[in-house]
């Protein structure tokens, strides 16, 4: 299992304050955990790819707290995002599967980014993320 530890500064919108936040993110087999005190948003899961056209990301989701995900795919070195109602204020829910599409027409997609935001002491895991042709 690996563990990587994180400690965030966020600086909040019009003001001089900073925060040190802890957050813990683990890995075990195809599952990985990201465990946050405060506000976190980070990219959780990454994996390159060399598909051409419709992709779609698959996986489960085991939510405590409020969660939003979106997914973002890396297409001639440019990102662009997959934003779904139904992955925005996730909240504690277990054993959500979830397909995530994103169409580049005639382009290979190189990279996909699964970002994960989420506000207080809270957790999310992902496991079993699969990205493939839609």
């Amino acid at each position: 299992m690996k563990i990587l530890h994180l400690v965030l500064l966020l600086a909040l919108p019009f003001s001089a304050i900073a925060f040190d936040l802890a957050t813990t993110i683990t890995q075990d087999g195809n599952t990985t955990k990201l465990q946050t005190i405060g506000y976190a948003k980070v990219n959780l899961l990454k994996q390159d790819t060399s598909l051409k056209g419709s992709i779609v990301s698959t996986g489960t989701l085991h939510v405590k707290g409020t969660a939003n995900i979106v997914m973002w795919s890396k297409v001639d070195g440019a990102y662009y995002f997959s934003k779904l109602p139904s992955l925005q204020n996730v909240k504690d829910t277990k054993n959500l599967n979830f397909r995530i599409p994103f169409n580049a027409a005639d382009k290979t997609v190189t990279e996909v980014v699964i970002e994960v935001e989420m506000l207080g002491e809270r957790s999310i895991s992902i496991s079993g993320l699969s990205v493939g042709n839609g």
